[in-house]
């Protein structure tokens, strides 16, 4: 039976994985044409609270490069203090943001064993 530390860590790491998997799909989604305001609005809360737990796991496993990555996309994503770009511009960033997302993902997978 595992203790109960060793399953919260568990269920972070499961967290940690399942947050930015989300966020990535709902990146490449946003590249399709045609999508309400809203999904957008959804999609920078989505990305942003992602990124900032992710950012917090990183920083907790001593990657602080990263996680500090994670917290400069979050800023962009964020949905506050908007940062309005053009809608071509933004189906770059959605794309590139999918792509960090899948690697931060992989990255708190190879870390999360220790």
């Amino acid at each position: 039976m595992l203790s109960t530390g060793m399953a919260d860590h568990i269920k972070a790491t499961k967290s940690a994985l399942f947050l930015p998997i989300i966020a990535a799909g709902m990146c490449v989604g946003a590249m399709l044409p045609g999508l309400p305001y809203g999904y957008f609005m959804l999609l920078r809360w989505v990305v942003c609270v992602a990124l900032c737990y992710a950012a917090h796991a990183l920083i907790k496993r001593k990657a602080e490069g990263l996680g500090w990555a994670c917290v400069a996309v979050a800023v962009l994503f964020n949905p506050i203090i908007k940062v309005h770009l053009t809608r071509e511009v933004w189906w770059w960033v959605d794309g590139a943001g999918a792509a960090f997302l899948v690697f931060i993902t992989c990255h708190l997978r190879a870390t999360g064993r220790e």
